[in-house]
């Protein structure tokens, strides 16, 4: 069985801002995760070679990036609309030839001409002027077609708790030829009158996980990283995570949200994972850059180690025998 401390990758997300970044400069992580959210501005999208790459002053070996999906919380992402403008334009276009106009976001013909059409409509003037005058989504796109030659991957654009969402994003990404891994929303999230949340196991939704498995061979689970909910503890989400990963054993997995140790350790089918909170809160800001540069190198350390520990369980000779390390 493939573990993740014989191959995955651990990534460390974070934004633009100079502590984040003096940090990273300082620990030097292999791989970094850039959250869109943190990233967009109301003025213009950043690049991440002059403010990643160039500021932290090496070129991490891998770089992801996702939208940050819990910052935008229930909002719209825009998409019903983008498909609505599409449709009329072109039932336009045909009603004088007597004709009807139909599409379908699972023909991979009528798909490839929505795509051609959003890219020759999309008013790149007018989204340099105000960029937060665009629905998310398209936010999103801009970014990483304007950052691709420096990102290896990106997650679909997934809305917590909605996978219906999550999978038509994911279904226009890939349709752009981006480098898109597919979101699963592996929770379903209740909030309260009074503002409490509480969360569940999402099961009825399995067709979709289907779905994704069929058209990728690297999903991400996501949802799972909620604070404060009634009742959810770490054990709930790594019995989540783990029925996930059931389903397709044969796929790779990425956990997003988590540097947890005792989630990692207890979910090594996964291949790789990611989490924001590592830089570290203290007091008046006083020694707040050195404490977290400690809390990087002590992850990078400990996931190091227990890949050392793991590729002594076994070695493989060349003629293809396994001997194990008693």
């Amino acid at each position: 069985m493939r573990t993740i401390f014989q191959e995955g990758k651990m990534f460390f997300a974070t934004s633009y801002r100079e502590d984040e970044i003096k940090a990273l400069k300082a620990a030097k992580p292999k791989n970094i995760l850039a959250s869109h959210a943190m990233w967009r501005t109301k003025k213009r999208d950043y690049c991440l070679k002059e403010r990643l790459i160039e500021r932290i002053g090496y070129t991490p070996e891998l770089i992801y990036v996702d939208c940050g999906s819990f910052s935008y919380g229930d909002f719209d992402l825009g998409l019903d609309e983008m498909i609505e403008t599409y449709v009329e334009m072109k039932a336009e276009d045909v009603e004088d030839l007597g004709e009807e106009f139909t599409f379908d976001i699972d023909n991979k013909t009528d798909l490839m001409y929505f795509v051609d059409w959003y890219f020759r409509e999309f008013d790149e003037d007018s989204y340099l002027e105000n960029p937060t005058d665009f629905p998310p989504f398209q936010q999103y796109v801009h970014f990483l077609d304007w950052n691709m030659q420096h990102i290896d991957y990106c997650f679909s654009f997934d809305k917590l708790g909605n996978n219906e969402v999550s999978l038509l994003a994911y279904k226009i990404m890939k349709a752009m030829h981006f480098p898109v891994i597919p979101v699963f929303q592996a929770t379903n999230i209740y909030v309260s009158n009074n503002g409490s949340k509480s969360v569940s196991e999402n099961i009825s939704d399995y067709d979709v996980l289907d779905y994704y498995a069929r058209h990728s061979k690297y999903i991400a689970i996501g949802g799972t990283a909620i604070r404060n909910a009634k009742g959810y503890t770490v054990s709930n989400r790594i019995e989540i995570v783990r029925n996930v990963m059931a389903k397709h054993p044969d796929k790779k997995f990425h956990l997003l949200g988590t540097l947890d140790h005792e989630i990692v350790e207890a979910c090594p089918e996964l291949y790789s994972f990611d989490g924001q909170c590592w830089l570290q809160k203290v007091k008046k800001e006083e020694g707040k850059i050195e404490k977290s540069v400690r809390y990087v190198r002590n992850k990078i350390n400990w996931f190091d180690e227990r890949k050392r520990e793991d590729s002594n369980q076994f070695t493989v000779t060349k003629k293809g025998q396994i001997g194990f390390c008693l």
